[in-house]
Order: structure tokens, then C-alpha cells, then sequence
């Protein structure tokens, strides 16, 4: 009985995971979301998606995205695979 009980609380807690709405926010997420491409260089790795990188970022992916394409005019996928082209034809010419 304890197992469920700590099953419903950890599904409970994800559900009501704070979104963060505030722009400084948002703009200190996107440093750090600038800072884990150049870490994770996902050009190396096809699995790494805008969704993993969110879930690491403990943002929602679709808040995020919404924050993404105002500021740069791409989709957090979109912006992901422009810097994996880049990227490739850097290490790979």
C-alpha cells in the first residue's frame, strides 16, 4: 500500500510543477539553455531533443517554446537543429 501511496505523490508532484512565467526567468533559462548546447553538443547525439533539454531545464517545453520563438523567431526545435547544422559543418567541413 505505501508503494502507491508514494507512486500517486511523485505523480502528484509533477503534475503541480510551478511554471515559471516571468521574463528574467525566461532570459536566465535561455543563458542556461545557450550554455547546455555548447556543453551537451548535441550534434554528437540525435537522442538530445528540445524536450530532454526542458525537462533538465525544469521548464515546460511548450512555455519555453513560446518564450524561444519570441525572442529568436524559431522553434526551440527549430533552434536546435540550426545549431546541430552549424555545428556539424564546423567540426565536419
Amino acid at each position: 500500500m505505501a508503494i502507491y501511496a508514494c507512486i500517486l505523490f511523485c505523480r502528484i508532484a509533477v503534475l503541480q510543477k510551478p511554471k515559471l512565467t516571468a521574463m528574467k526567468d525566461f532570459e536566465k533559462i535561455f543563458e542556461r539553455f545557450g550554455q547546455m548546447l555548447e556543453e551537451r553538443k548535441p550534434y554528437l547525439d540525435r537522442r538530445c531533443s528540445f524536450v530532454s533539454i526542458c525537462s533538465e531545464l525544469g521548464v515546460d517545453p511548450g512555455d519555453f517554446g513560446s518564450f524561444v520563438f519570441s525572442r529568436v523567431g524559431f522553434t526551440g526545435e527549430e533552434v536546435l537543429e540550426i545549431y546541430r547544422r552549424s555545428e556539424t559543418e564546423q567540426v565536419f567541413p
